[in-house]
């Protein structure tokens, strides 16, 4: 039946007008042979026919854009167009701690004024100082191994996250930064790329904070996609909230802002490789991820997804986040910048990631039926000791005389060790407990090796004892004979303590070894074994180390490809008599 307003012929054609538009977008998917190849935004039936990402609302959408077909599938504050992307949007947040709408005229100026104090944080100064004091007091202290790369924080109002916050930024208790990058999502104004405001300046209640005009250009040079969106800055709530808490604990510090439009897989990487290599060699430089994550669904099923995101960025998995992001099995209005700043903090040498507290909007308004998840996370990198900070040269000749001595004295008796201790004032490097190998060569070849992986004995002890058992008790050799002394040269392996490594798969793991650096720890369920980072030399190749080391135990050739298998690095400062 048409319509009593509109002509039957007129209704016709509108049919025909409809079937005839079908036909064109179905000869035009069978033009392309119905298989592969659709870019980013295309129509689609499956995820077969993308070169990229899952076919998700008919479009093909690239792994972490927002593609959508409700309004209901965006993030907050954006609004589902009509291309199946989420865009700009100027509605209120459902959490009623929300920015004021975009003004109409959008000028970049010398000074980013506030935009949302007195909505998701107090105007007042003194009150927003009490506040900020009041999360910091009541997050229980975490250790964070190494040193501090970056933090992920969340960016609801104060009343809600800033009790998860206060986890992060209290590990920044007496530290201090030169500058601090903050990366955050665009929340009010969708655009391609990536943004680093050029203001000069920042405000809040709490002061002015100045930009860090030469590390935000090396930043921004480093990548066409980098530039400046002036509608992505004057309304995004996510970094202004994290700038209270850096001021409140680090006082005077320069700032990098960042806002992220497009989180695809491209700007992760970007943004990722442009922050490495501005920061690399950097230890004055912290890192902030802004996000919350899941949105207004149940504690239980927002909490579900969640923990499907903090897994990957306990392990440190770029990747997978992405990609659960991009399959919705996990949900985060920031994950763009959360990967960014997992990838890049990788590059700078993270191997640690701590989930330091987790928690949900219902915690504050006691409503479970409908929260957003916040999270607080720790990123560090270990901090290498100096060989001088393991044994100074001095510390090493006596070391060399001591096991030289306890090796003689173990082949002839006598007591030439206990003379090496005469007018020797013993350092606290000597008498803390180390792991250490003594190694015995003649004419080039082996005659001898043992050693303590893990301290549990100080130095001195650990070098007496082994230089006794790699001249009388290694199974592979007869003891040390009187005649053999003189051509035996003495070496002494120091050994820092060995850390559990963290990898991804059997590819991560070579890609992590470093020959000639590392000292590998073997443990499966059949034995443990190792090999000092001098075995290098002999097995160059990384696969032929690790097969060689599953071997030594009793274990299969491929071993170490079994995820059970644990592996520990260490290394090792090695000085010998013929140095």
């Amino acid at each position: 039946m048409t319509s009593p307003n509109v002509p039957a012929h007129a209704s016709r054609m509108s049919v025909l007008i409809v079937i005839l538009s079908v036909a064109i977008l179905v000869t035009g998917c069978l033009h392309q042979d119905g298989v592969t190849g659709l870019t980013d935004g295309s129509s689609c039936s499956s995820s077969s026919d993308c070169s990229g990402g899952n076919c998700r609302y008919g479009v093909c959408c690239e792994v972490g854009r927002s593609c959508c077909g409700s309004d209901a599938h965006c993030p907050d504050g954006l609004l589902c167009g009509t291309e199946h992307f989420c865009t700009s949007s100027v509605e209120p947040s459902p959490t009623a701690i929300v920015a004021a709408p975009l003004p109409t005229i959008l000028q970049p100026t010398a000074v980013r004024t506030p935009a949302v104090a007195g909505t998701f944080y107090p105007r007042d100064a003194d009150e927003l100082r009490a506040s900020v004091r009041k999360h910091l007091d009541a997050a229980v202290p975490a250790d964070v191994p190494g040193e501090l790369i970056a933090l992920i924080s969340p960016h609801a109002g104060y009343v809600y996250s800033g009790s998860v916050a206060g986890y992060g930024y209290s590990l920044l208790e007496g530290k201090s930064y030169t500058s601090v990058v903050v990366v955050a999502p665009s929340h009010r104004h969708w655009f391609p790329g990536i943004s680093v405001n050029d203001h000069q300046r920042y405000r809040t209640p709490l002061g002015v904070i100045e930009i860090d005009m030469e590390l935000a250009a090396a930043i921004a040079g480093h990548h066409e996609a980098i530039g400046y969106e002036a509608a992505a800055h004057v309304q995004e709530h996510s970094l202004e909230v994290q700038l209270p808490f850096l001021q409140a604990m680090l006082g005077e510090f320069l700032l990098v802002p960042i806002v992220m439009g497009e989180h695809s897989e491209r700007n992760v990487d970007i943004l990722a490789k442009a922050l490495a290599a501005t920061l690399d060699g950097r230890d004055d430089v912290l890192v902030v991820a802004s996000t919350d994550l899941s949105h207004y669904l149940s504690r239980e099923r927002g909490g579900a997804l969640d923990r499907t995101c903090m897994a990957s960025i306990e392990q440190l998995d770029d990747e997978r986040l992405l990609l659960d992001l991009g399959t919705e099995a996990c949900s985060m209005c920031g994950g763009g910048p959360s990967a960014a700043v997992l990838r890049a903090s990788k590059l700078l040498g993270a191997d640690t990631s701590i989930i330091l507290k987790h928690g949900d909007s219902g915690d504050a308004s006691r409503d479970t039926s409908s929260v957003v998840g916040y999270l607080s996370a720790a990123i560090s990198r270990k901090v290498v000791e100096s060989d001088d900070d393991v044994v100074t040269n001095e510390e090493k000749d006596f070391l060399l005389r001591l096991a030289r001595a306890k090796v003689e004295d173990a082949v002839n008796g006598g007591s030439m060790a206990e003379r090496v201790f005469e007018d020797v004032t013993l350092s606290e490097r000597l008498t803390a407990d180390r792991g250490c190998f003594v190694t015995l060569n003649m004419y080039g070849d082996l005659r001898g090796c043992i050693g303590d992986i893990i301290p549990e004995r100080s130095l001195i002890k650990c070098v007496l004892g082994n230089a006794v058992n790699a001249a009388r008790n290694d199974p592979r050799f007869n003891p040390v004979a009187t005649n053999e002394l003189m051509a035996i040269d003495v070496e002494v392996s120091v050994l820092t303590p060995p850390e559990v490594l963290k990898y991804g798969s059997p590819e991560d793991l070579l890609a992590k070894l470093e020959p000639n650096v590392h000292g590998v720890v073997l443990s499966t369920r059949i034995g443990r074994s190792t090999y000092l980072p001098q075995v290098w030399e002999q097995l160059p190749n990384k696969e032929d180390f690790l097969s060689r080391l599953c071997t030594k135990h009793g274990s299969l050739p491929d071993c170490w490809r079994d995820r059970s298998t644990i592996v520990e690095t260490y290394r090792a400062v090695v000085f010998s008599e013929k140095d």
